[in-house]
């Protein structure tokens, strides 16, 4: 799977748009960015990484 940092972003602001949120300034794109590059990562164990997914919220973090 060929996937560069910017598709991910790209797919972070459908995912907020998707759910409402008003994303129409470059500053928008910025932070972002900045939520994928502080939040984000590759899980090496996907299906253990789904289940946790589903049922625990050990994988919500807040971003300020």
């Amino acid at each position: 799977m060929n996937i560069a940092g910017r598709h991910v972003t790209s797919y972070l602001v459908d995912l907020l748009l998707r759910r409402g949120y008003a994303m129409n300034r470059s500053a928008d794109f910025e932070t972002v960015r900045d939520i994928k590059e502080k939040l984000c990562y590759i899980s090496y164990d996907y299906k253990r990484e789904y289940q946790l997914g589903l049922e625990t919220t050990i994988l919500v973090k807040n971003y300020t």
